[in-house]
């Protein structure tokens, strides 16, 4: 996604919706722990290879024309003249781990899931949440006067 002169990268790691996220004692579990590292390890990735990141994103998207920017001739180039690759491009990224179910998290869990988020840049979240947004939309689309706001979920509330 792109927006004033801004690219957005979100990276997923998808775990198990059936996995625990915190054990009794209150720490993450294995699994959780290993996302963890996983999204740690693409942060020191990209922020070693730069270059190499922006040409294989350049050219997945381009490729896929998943961006629809670069009308399937040549690299990604948003509204503002932005390429994708070029090293002078603003790129923020993102990243999500997607565990466990919501119903199975405890209050406290939840609360010592949650400082595993670090800013803005790294949320945690459970399956609950593609669950609500799919609901938004199914409400939109059976009544597109509804006011519901498509990324409304109960974990933001």
């Amino acid at each position: 996604m792109s927006y004033s002169g801004t690219w957005e990268v979100h990276l997923v790691e998808l775990e198990p919706p059936n996995d625990k996220v915190i054990n009794k004692g209150g720490t993450p579990s294995q699994r959780f722990n290993k996302a963890i590292s996983q999204v740690h390890d693409w942060a020191a990735y990209i922020k070693d290879n730069p270059c190499e990141v922006r040409r294989d994103l350049s050219k997945w998207c381009a490729d896929h024309d998943l961006l629809g920017y670069s009308g399937g001739c040549g690299d990604p180039c948003n509204s503002t003249g932005d390429y994708l690759r070029d090293p002078e491009t603003f790129i923020r990224y993102y990243y999500h781990i997607v565990i466990g179910r919501r119903d199975r998290i405890a209050k406290e869990q939840r609360r010592r899931m949650n400082q595993y988020s670090e800013g803005l840049y790294l949320r945690v979240c459970t399956y609950g949440r593609f669950l609500d947004i799919a609901r938004n939309y199914d409400i939109y689309n059976t009544d597109p006067g509804a006011r519901v706001c498509l990324t409304d979920t109960a974990e933001d509330a």
